[in-house]
């Protein structure tokens, strides 16, 4: 009588997917961690500075604003991107200031203009895009000595812009 055995391939048997999986599974854990990580958040758009473990906002370019008495209004186009404002408070008018459109959490959706002055006192810039959904306006001299900034939301297309920080809406 003779017995003949067949001998299965390498892949049919239990023990080497057993060997296998826990050292692949690591490597798809730590390629995962080290993507995610690999980029900072867009979140934090104004001005913070990392101390230890939090961030604190530097509130100096506000106070400035505050003590120079600044304040804009805008009148801004959301179909054509165009942005209009007069300031109140300088003694001397810069020619040009500069506008960031900042989107809460896509640094991608963000747009920065620089406002030209008109003989009337009127600055103007435009995205040349549409502006979609709600924006913090940020309005600085090119140095950034001193910062005023407004919300837009919805259809709103008027915005007051002040040296007050994010929390102290009034």
């Amino acid at each position: 009588m003779s017995m003949t055995q067949t001998v299965r391939p390498w892949y049919r048997h239990v023990w080497p997917w057993a060997l296998m999986v826990p050292p692949a599974a690591s490597v798809v854990f730590w390629v995962v961690i080290i993507t995610t990580m690999a980029g900072p958040p867009d979140l934090v758009v104004e001005d913070y500075a990392k101390v230890g473990l939090t961030y604190t906002q530097d509130q100096s370019a506000r106070q400035v604003a505050a003590r120079m008495g600044l304040e804009a209004n805008a009148q801004v186009d959301r179909a054509s991107g165009a942005v209009s404002l007069r300031v109140d408070g300088f003694d001397e008018a810069p020619a040009t200031l500069r506008l960031a459109l900042v989107h809460a959490t896509k640094a991608s959706a963000d747009h920065v203009i620089e406002l030209k002055r008109n003989s009337a006192g009127i600055y103007h810039g435009s995205t040349h895009a549409a502006i979609i959904g709600a924006r913090e306006l940020r309005l600085a001299p090119i140095d950034g000595a001193w910062t005023v900034t407004g919300h837009i939301t919805g259809p709103q297309t008027s915005v007051r812009l002040a040296p007050h920080a994010r929390n102290d809406r009034s």
